[in-house]
């Protein structure tokens, strides 16, 4: 079950990454969309503060899922 949550975490965070950083490219804005993309935590809150409201969720969401699977994989959860 662990290994699903990775999955499924890791291919929704890095779907919600990519389509935070063309976003930013395609509204033309080149400084946020390098950063965004090199600087993964503060997508999200770029996004946020550009008016974004549904990836950076997805993203946020993706990254708990990821946490919840990857603490799972080594046994510290019950």
């Amino acid at each position: 079950m662990a290994l699903l949550f990775i999955v499924l975490g890791f291919a929704l965070l890095l779907t919600a990454h990519v389509v935070l950083a063309v976003n930013f490219a395609i509204a033309r804005l080149w400084r946020r969309a390098l950063v965004g993309f090199l600087v993964p935590p503060i997508a999200p809150v770029l996004a946020f503060h550009a008016g974004a409201r549904l990836w950076p969720i997805v993203w946020i969401a993706a990254a708990g899922v990821y946490i919840i699977g990857m603490t799972a994989a080594a046994g510290n959860l019950p």
